[in-house]
Formats: C-alpha cells, sequence, structure tokens
C-alpha cells in the first residue's frame, strides 16, 4: 500500500534540524561536554544528547538513522552512507567509519561510537556501571555524588536505577501555609529506577521514562530529535562548578507500545503512557520568601530548592500509522494536573496555574530518499496553536535545510520541545515565535567542511523581528593538524533573566541587541600519542545604553601514555568587560588523568583551580572530581 499522496503537500513547507551542535564536538570526557555548555557552545538539550552518547556509544552496525543523525555533523547523507556500508559489510572497528565520513567528522563522533562485542552464545546479560564524587574543597559540605547502572538480559529485557547523595533539604511539613523541613544536610535518596521489556510486537516500561513524538510540539520529555514513544533514561545534570548535581523533570509511572501490522503493510501503532511524578521547585519559582521557609535545628541555604512540593500527573496516548520508519502519519494527546504540597503559585515555572491542562496534535512523515519532510500541528486546551514543518534535502556532497515554525501567544504547553529561540521571557520555550529558518552543509573533500544557517524570528507580543547567523569552516588537510573557524551576528538572546531589565526601552517594548562573536581553534598531533589544541574567542554584545566585551582562550594538551592511560591538563583564561568599567577576570587551570583497566573498567580523575586576577589577593577556589565506568 502507497502511502497517501496528500502527506506530502501538508508537509510542503520546510524546517529546520532540531540537533545542529554549531561548533566542533571534541569531548573525550563527560566534562568536556559540561565545558561546552559553560562556553555558550551548545545548548542544555545538545549536553544532555552528548552525555547519553558518550555513557552508551552507538554500535555503527545496529544504530537507526535518527539514532546516528545525533552524532556530532553526521548529516542526513552521512548516516545513510553508513547504513549502505554495513549492509553490504558489518563493520569490525569503528576507525571504518574514517574514510567514509572524513577527518573533519570522524574527529568528533570517535567517542560516541563503538563496534559491539560480538556475543559467544552463552552470553546473555550486559550493562554498565558508573559512579561520580565531587567537591570543593573550600566549601565545607559533604562530597556529592551519584551511582546509576542498567542491566539487559536476553536483549528483550533491562532494568536500571540511579542513587545519588549531596546537601539537600528533606522531611517536608507541608501541614502548614509556609513549607518547613526537619532539617538540612547530607541526604542519600533513590532518584530514578525502571524496568523494560521489549517482546515481538510489544513493549513496555514501569518507573523512570521519557516520552515524545514528531516534532516534539505535541509532547516530549526526552532529547531525541525525532522521537517515537517511550525511551529509558537515568538522566543526571552536574553543576558546571562540579559541587553536586540536579535530576531533571521526568516521568514516573508505566507506558506501553502495541504495533499491529495490517495486512497491505502498513503497521499501526499505539503508546499510552500515566505518569504521577513528583517535583522538586525552586523557591523563588513557588513565590516562596527564603525568610518563610523554616528549617527545624538550622537554617537554611541562601538559594534553597525546596523538595518535591508539588506532583504532575499526566495521561496520553499515541496511535501512528506506519508504512516504514520515514513514512508515516500519527495523533498524539494528553491531559494532565498539579496537585501542590502547600497553597502557592507557579511565578516563574513552566507548568500553567490551571488544571487541568493539556495539548492534542497530528505529525507526518515522507521520504523518497534524497527529499525528507515532516511535520507537526498542535493545539492546546486554551486555544493555542504551533506548527513545525521542515525539509532535508541531500544533494551530495552537501546538504540544504529550510525551516518554517509558528508557536502561538496562547501556546501554554509545557511539554512541547520544538526547534525555538528560547525566548523564555513568558516562562516557556516554543511560544510567542514566527519566522524561517535555514541551513546549508557542504562537505567539499574528506578534509573541508563548510556550514552557514540563519534565522529570522518575530516576537508577535512585541512586534520585533530579530535574526541570527553563524558560519563555520573545519578544515583538516593532515592527520596531525587541524583548523576551524567560526563567527556569529545575531540579535540578543531574550533567554536571560538576569539581563531582561536591559531589554525594556521604558516603552513596554523589548529594544534591539546585537552580539558580534568570532573564534578559531587548532589541533596538532606531533606525535600520535600526544595532541595540542588551542581556542580564542572574543564577543562584542551591545546593550541598552553600553556594549560589553568577552573574552575567552584556553590550551589544552593529552598525552596517551598507552592504550590505557592518558593524562591531560588545560589552562583557560576569561575576561569581562562592561563599557569602560572593569569586569569579571580569572585564570583556570586542571589536570585530568584516566586509565583503562582489563574488564573494561575506566578510572578517571581531575582537579581544577580558579583564581580571579581583578582579586589577586582572593583565595583559588578548588574542585576535585572522580568516578569509575565499567561496561560488561
Amino acid at each position: 500500500m502507497r502511502p497517501p499522496r496528500v502527506l506530502p503537500l501538508l508537509l510542503a513547507v520546510p524546517a529546520l534540524l532540531a540537533f545542529d551542535y554549531g561548533t566542533p564536538i571534541r569531548v573525550t570526557s563527560e566534562d568536556d561536554v559540561y565545558e561546552l555548555e559553560y562556553e555558550g557552545e551548545i545548548d542544555e538539550d545538545m549536553r544532555d544528547v552528548l552525555l547519553d552518547l558518550l555513557a552508551e556509544p552507538l554500535d555503527p552496525n545496529t544504530a537507526s538513522r535518527e539514532e546516528l543523525q545525533q552524532l556530532p555533523d553526521v548529516t542526513y547523507a552521512l548516516a545513510d552512507a553508513i547504513l549502505a556500508a554495513r549492509r553490504a559489510k558489518p563493520f569490525t572497528d569503528t576507525s571504518e567509519l574514517r574514510p567514509l565520513v572524513g577527518r573533519p567528522v570522524w574527529r568528533q563522533i570517535e567517542p560516541f561510537v563503538e563496534v559491539a562485542r560480538r556475543a559467544d552464545g552463552q552470553r546473555r546479560v550486559s550493562g554498565s556501571a558508573s559512579a561520580r564524587v565531587m567537591d570543593a574543597s573550600s566549601d565545607g559540605e559533604v562530597p556529592a555524588g551519584y551511582a546509576r547502572s542498567r542491566v539487559k538480559y536476553a536483549k528483550w529485557i533491562e532494568g536500571g536505577i540511579l542513587v545519588g547523595e549531596q546537601e539537600q533539604l528533606y522531611g517536608p511539613d507541608w501541614s502548614g501555609a509556609e513549607p518547613a523541613f526537619d532539617g538540612y544536610g547530607p541526604r542519600v535518596r533513590l532518584e530514578r529506577a525502571y524496568a523494560a521489556a521489549r517482546r515481538g510486537v510489544w513493549s513496555v516500561i514501569a518507573g523512570h521514562y521519557g516520552m515524545g513524538f514528531g516534532q516534539r510540539l505535541t509532547f516530549d520529555e526526552t532529547e531525541r530529535e525525532r522521537p517515537q514513544g517511550w525511551v529509558a533514561e537515568l538522566k543526571v545534570d552536574e553543576q558546571s562548578d562540579f559541587d553536586g548535581y540536579t535530576v531533571p523533570r521526568h516521568l514516573l509511572g508505566l507506558a506501553g507500545t502495541l504495533e499491529w501490522p495490517l495486512a497491505r503493510g502498513p503497521a499501526l501503532r499505539f503508546t499510552a503512557w500515566g505518569s504521577m511524578s513528583p517535583h522538586d521547585l525552586y523557591f523563588a519559582d513557588a513565590g516562596t520568601a527564603r525568610d518563610n521557609i523554616t528549617v527545624l535545628g538550622g537554617e537554611p541555604p541562601d538559594y534553597p530548592t525546596l523538595p518535591r512540593v508539588y506532583r504532575e500527573d499526566l495521561a496520553g496516548g499515541n496511535a501512528t500509522l506506519a508504512w516504514s520508519k520515514d513514512v508515516h502519519v500519527g495523533a498524539t494527546a494528553w491531559v494532565g494536573r498539579t496537585v501542590k504540597a502547600f497553597d502557592y503559585e507557579f511565578s516563574t515555572a513552566d507548568l500553567p496555574n490551571a488544571s487541568p491542562y493539556g495539548a492534542a496534535g497530528v505529525d507526518g512523515a515522507w521520504s523518497n530518499g534524497v527529499l525528507d519532510l515532516y511535520g507537526e500541528t498542535a493545539v492546546t486546551f486554551t486555544g493555542g496553536v504551533a506548527a513545525r514543518v521542515e525539509s532535508v534535502w541531500n544533494p551530495a556532497p552537501a546538504e540544504v535545510t529550510l525551516a518554517a515554525r509558528y508557536y502561538g501567544i496562547g501556546f501554554d504547553n509545557p511539554h512541547s520541545r520544538g526547534s525555538s529561540q528560547a525566548d523564555e521571557l513568558t516562562g516557556q520555550r516554543d511560544r510567542d515565535e514566527v519566522g524561517p529558518q535555514a541551513k546549508v552543509v557542504w562537505n567539499a573533500t574528506p578534509w573541508l567542511r563548510l556550514g552557514a544557517k540563519g534565522d529570522v524570528w518575530r516576537r508577535m507580543t512585541q512586534d520585533v523581528w530579530k535574526a541570527a547567523t553563524e558560519a563555520r569552516i573545519d578544515v583538516d588537510p593532515l592527520d596531525a593538524v587541524g583548523v576551524y573557524v567560526k563567527g556569529s551576528l545575531t540579535d540578543k538572546d531574550l533567554s536571560d533573566g538576569d539581563e531582561q531589565p536591559a531589554y525594556d526601552c521604558g516603552t513596554g517594548r523589548i529594544c534591539q541587541g546585537r552580539a558580534l562573536a568570532g573564534g578559531v581553534g587548532a589541533r596538532l598531533e606531533p606525535v600520535p600519542s600526544v595532541r595540542l589544541e588551542a581556542y580564542y574567542r572574543e564577543r562584542y554584545e551591545t546593550r541598552t545604553d553600553d556594549w560589553q566585551r568577552d573574552v575567552y582562550g584556553w590550551l589544552k594538551g593529552s598525552w596517551r601514555i598507552t592504550d590505557g592511560v592518558e593524562i591531560t591538563a588545560r589552562y583557560r583564561r576569561e575576561e569581562e568587560r562592561l563599557g569602560e568599567l572593569p569586569g569579571a577576570k580569572f585564570w583556570s587551570a586542571y589536570g585530568a588523568a584516566r586509565v583503562r583497566l582489563p574488564g573494561r573498567v575506566d578510572l578517571h580523575g581531575r582537579y581544577e583551580w580558579t583564581h580571579p586576577l581583578d582579586d589577586p589577593g582572593a583565595p583559588s577556589e578548588r574542585r576535585f572530581k572522580a568516578g569509575v565506568d565499567v561496561r560488561f
């Protein structure tokens, strides 16, 4: 049975890929990923995708095209080339990908791919386990840490658990008008756990999980580019200063999928889920003053997060008719409500105050191997509407992506994660925004890659048009030498809550600002076991009546002493200046070591110093982090 002819017409307006990292991803550890986020090179979604890939590298022999496209700079065309190559001959070593994708891409994806070991017929259990401990040596607090593990049995049943420990409020008493707690100190608690099974046409998960569909407009709690159902996840967000961690929002309950093959080829897939998950909340988001928080036997921290102050109940379902992995139509609907532990108002949290709330939407996809079309539209219970459509054209060796999206003013969907400019002045990202996007990637040669993208959008409530452009060139002419140059010109990012007053011109409208940034990076490997890297960036941002200049640069060296032992050191310097006034200025340095033991056991540690240059007499801050990873 052929897909309906009307589908390509419905999706004829194009849009942009959700995960475009926009910067070279040359990392070897989780810390490197967090540093990219700290530097502003990647956002939270990109960080989470990279962390998942580091924890569970993709097997190029089994990964889907959607999974391969999460790898840095792997385009549609490169993903299809990998799929074609493995059909002809399965990969026996990840190095076989190198001539296929080219040097600039290979340098980035190497840490995220791993050819799985072949089972000997007796081995039915596999999995991974990891543990982390982190602390600032001068804060006087107990070191924070967490441990997590995943186990799979016979490829169809799996389970996972995450346990954490850190300084945290606990034992809440919600009987009064304001929150009260039994104490403040180091506490260990079960953060996440799940059990899942997949067998034939059905799959089910119980515990903590993520769920998403289509273009992520109607419902998504994953970091997938194009999610289609539930995913098990044990996510942790480590804080940039390595003092602790947070566990992001999650679903807790039961979800299942049943796929029903029809007589003439397509399959009908049903997914249903339910969740009753408690959530922590930052005290200011609850509209609660610190002085109103009672802690028996001590004082609360300066910026407390209140544990489990509300519960979110959700129920939803999806029905999808699929002709293949790339051709489908589907419909999704969900409803939710919040149950508060005490009387307060969500002041800046992204959940609606009204209850119940929810959304419904339809999505679709179509592909002929050269042109891929995707789209989704959704409406919330309050009548807010959003739409997103995208197309990708692959005239090898280039890839062209065009885009359009509309996020209505009243689109109050807290579980939408569509591609947007993160305009969070209204408390939610995908809202009050309309405009086109475009992106071009050209793999001119195996050692030369050029990319550019542009975005134009309008904030409807402010009647303001804004734009952003980026360009990047990667050159890897030799195995031992690589250079990249990147630049951007963009209007101000409206998502920075600390800078909101700077945008208010006194007329109720948002002031126009500009930011110009440029950076250059280089890599040198004088011998195969030694890698030297450097990066320098300057950023100029106009403000309402002033400007800011940020300078950032680092030098990094790594030495692979043996196949299982590697040491790394880095020196970083930053300076901020607001107009003619001096700003923050400091240097930081770290040393790190990684040791791989027999049995696929990795030990790693890191020690960091940070010293302010604007106050030479101030003491240096020191932090450490250590961990162990095991795969079996």
